[in-house]
C-alpha cells in the first residue's frame, strides 16, 4: 500500500488563520498520524501544514492556490505512490512561482520543471539522478519534488515529526462561505 495524499503549507499564518483561509476549522481533537480527511500541524519552520486525504485534492488545484496565495505564501504537494506521480508547487501573490512534477507513466519527460527553482533544487536533483543511475528498478526521481518541498517547509509526509496534528473539519466564513464551499459551488 502507498500514500495517495495532498498537503498544503502556509507560511507565517497562525493555525487558526491558516485553517480559516482554507475554509476549515479546528475540532479541538488531535491525532499522532494525519489520518483524518483534514489534519493540520504547526511546524518549527514557521509553516502550517494541512494534510488532505486524496491525491490532487481540490485545495491543491490552481483555482484554490490562486485564492489562497493572494493572502499567504503557499507550498502545495500531491502524491500518488501507486503510480509514482507527485508534484510540488510554490505560490505567492496569487500566482505560481515554481513547480516540479514527476510522473513515471504517460509523460515523455518524467520530470517537468517550471519557474525559477529554489537553490536546494540543483543538489537534490543531482544526487537523486545519480542514485537513479545505479538503481535496480527504484524510481528515485519520484523523490525530487518531495525533497524540494521538505527543504522549503521542513515537512515530509512519511517522516516522524514532533507534535500532534489538529483534526480539522470544513467550516464557513461569514456570507461568502469558506474556500471549500466556493470550490464545490455550495453557499
Amino acid at each position: 500500500m502507498g500514500y495517495a495524499i495532498s498537503w498544503i503549507a502556509l507560511r507565517s499564518k497562525t493555525p487558526e488563520a491558516a485553517a480559516r483561509l482554507l475554509g476549515l476549522k479546528p475540532t479541538g481533537r488531535t491525532e499522532q498520524i494525519a489520518e483524518s480527511p483534514f489534519s493540520g500541524l504547526q511546524l518549527e519552520t514557521g509553516w502550517y501544514v494541512v494534510v488532505l486525504q486524496g491525491c490532487e485534492h481540490p485545495l491543491v488545484q490552481h483555482a484554490s492556490l490562486q485564492q489562497v496565495s493572494a493572502d499567504a505564501e503557499a507550498l502545495a504537494v500531491w502524491l500518488e505512490e501507486h503510480v509514482m506521480a507527485c508534484s510540488a508547487q510554490y505560490w505567492k501573490n496569487g500566482g505560481q512561482v515554481w513547480a516540479v512534477t514527476h510522473e513515471a507513466e504517460g509523460m515523455e519527460d518524467e520530470l517537468v520543471e517550471e519557474g525559477p527553482l529554489p537553490a536546494p533544487y540543483a543538489e537534490i536533483k543531482q544526487r537523486l539522478l545519480a542514485e537513479q543511475q545505479t538503481a535496480d528498478g527504484v524510481d528515485y526521481l519520484f523523490n525530487i519534488p518531495l525533497e524540494l518541498a521538505e527543504s522549503v517547509t521542513g515537512f515530509m509526509h512519511d517522516k516522524a515529526i514532533a507534535g500532534h496534528f489538529d483534526i480539522l473539519e470544513p467550516g464557513t466564513l461569514p456570507r461568502s462561505g469558506g474556500l471549500l464551499s466556493r470550490l464545490f459551488g455550495k453557499k
